[in-house]
């Protein structure tokens, strides 16, 4: 994320290279992340994170870099006049200004990806998403929305553990 981020001042060739990994990553939907991993490592909940991670860092990389790039450019130049280098520009000046942003980020993206599992169960990537997935298939009813109701839960609990942490942060919740 930092560097991908224009203001922090990352060489060239390093922030380009950045971009291009971080456009990959979430260029190829999690879907089809999970069908690669479900491919090459077998069915699982470890292809389900692996394709979740892929594509959710990649996502969180190019948000990041917005976020920290959105900041007061002033307290950023203050902190550069004062001598210091693009390491302590960055931790002094940049990051504490869009720390809100970036743990909003962070919290929107672990919510996607809670959702996103129990989808990706269905192709064989574990989780939540193959029981309901055997449920059906198997006609079991009562289990499939006792299922449905748990993940109902889960994201209502999820929601509100966020908005607590977005608002203590200072996140607009």
């Amino acid at each position: 994320t930092v560097l991908l981020a224009g203001n922090v001042g990352a060489p060239a060739m390093v922030r380009s290279a950045a971009r291009m990994c971080a456009a990959v990553l979430r260029g190829v939907p999690d879907l089809l992340w999970a069908l690669l991993f479900v491919a090459t490592i077998g069915p699982g909940p470890a292809a389900g994170a692996l394709a979740i991670a892929l594509h959710g860092g990649g996502l969180l990389a190019k948000l990041g870099a917005e976020q920290l790039e959105a900041v007061n450019p002033a307290p950023v130049e203050a902190v550069r006049l004062t001598g210091a280098g693009r390491f302590a520009t960055t931790m002094l000046a940049i990051v504490p200004q869009a720390r809100a942003g970036l743990a909003s980020l962070l919290l929107y993206q672990w919510e996607c990806n809670i959702r996103t599992s129990t989808v990706l169960g269905f192709v064989g990537a574990g989780g939540i998403g193959q029981e309901l997935a055997i449920s059906l298939k198997l006609f079991r009813y009562d289990e499939l929305s006792t299922l449905v109701i748990a993940v109902l839960l889960l994201m209502l609990a999820v929601d509100t553990l966020s908005r607590v942490t977005r608002r203590r942060m200072g996140a607009a919740a």
